[in-house]
């Protein structure tokens, strides 16, 4: 359901109507309904009335806080550190991209444009368990470092790998690399995330932003079944037009931007549109052979994804930024 209203939006300013849309939280299949309104002038989405309790919805065994390490088996490791070390590094050629073409992985590969130097200071943001800042270190970065409000404690990785809990305010110093993977978007107050970056950031430093990107192909057709609103966890949907937009007032700008979703966009979007959860036990990504899909419609998923990336419509973009 949809409707028109005047609100003025965070991210550009534009106090015109705005139309709203009534969207389900239905990654843990409560189906608790939110408002969340398109400002067409930036192109973003908004969460109108973020929950009192929104810890609610990030439960206990929330994946980005389960996903330790540590905890991976010999081979997953050595499958981690051989990606790493190809897509970050330009090490292990053949062995390197039978690896990453067979288990990618689209944070990690989000580095490969950066030509980063193991001497580089670099922080993630929203880190969750760390496994990213773990395979940093793995694979020779000496001075990573992953923070995140949401965790139990601190905590460093036998690798040297340091994971604090902490929010972005309370850091010091400075960082050739800020990166922030999915987690932009759950944070409140963006131009003044942007613009603590800013301050975080070397001079000749990059911050690197992956997220929904709200102009894409998934968006248009399903709308407020699109499974990367994620209500009511992203207070923000962005598109490159309103991240362009908070760069520019945070003393930022867009260098670069890579189109790299993948066919979740897609099956997840039309089990929404199903009202199956993707916790559900006829979801696709925990039970595949009892979902509603054939190996053969992952197949033109997978295709379609990779034709929006083409066209630049995918929903889910890397966005690398500089100091002005």
């Amino acid at each position: 359901m949809t409707e028109e209203r005047r609100t003025t939006c965070e991210i550009c300013g534009d106090d015109g109507k705005k139309r709203s849309h009534r969207v389900r939280e239905m990654m843990l299949g409560t189906r608790d309904e939110f408002t969340y309104v398109h400002c067409s002038n930036c192109d973003s989405l908004t969460l109108s009335h973020p929950p009192d309790a929104l810890a609610d919805y990030y439960p206990d065994n929330y994946y980005s806080y389960t996903d330790n390490p540590e905890a991976m088996n010999a081979l997953r490791r050595f499958a981690h550190i051989v990606r790493g070390r190809y897509l970050v590094l330009g090490q292990l050629g053949f062995l390197g991209r039978l690896v990453a073409e067979f288990f990618p992985d689209r944070n990690i590969e989000s580095l490969s444009p950066l030509k980063l130097h193991p001497s580089m200071s670099i922080v993630d943001i929203g880190c969750g368990a760390g496994k990213l800042a773990w395979t940093l270190a793995a694979i020779g970065f000496e001075h990573v470092l992953g923070i995140d409000p949401m965790i139990e404690g601190d905590y460093k990785y036998d690798n040297g790998a340091r994971i604090l809990k902490q929010n972005m305010y309370e850091l010091e110093g400075s960082f050739d690399v800020v990166m922030l993977h999915h987690s932009f978007e759950h944070m409140c107050e963006p131009l003044r995330v942007l613009e603590q970056i800013r301050r975080l950031l070397t001079d000749t430093g990059v911050c690197l932003i992956t997220t929904p990107n709200l102009s894409s192909e998934a968006w248009d057709i399903y709308g407020s079944d699109w499974v990367q609103i994620d209500a009511p966890r992203h207070l923000f949907v962005h598109s490159v037009r309103s991240l362009s937009v908070l760069a520019s007032r945070a003393g930022l700008a867009i260098e670069r931007v890579e189109w790299n979703s993948t066919e979740f966009q897609y099956w997840g979007s039309e089990q929404y549109r199903r009202d199956i959860p993707l916790t559900d036990q006829r979801s696709y990504v925990r039970n595949p052979s009892k979902s509603v899909f054939s190996r053969s419609d992952i197949r033109m998923y997978r295709s379609r994804a990779e034709k929006a990336n083409g066209a630049e419509r995918g929903d889910q973009i890397a966005v690398y930024l500089r100091c002005n």
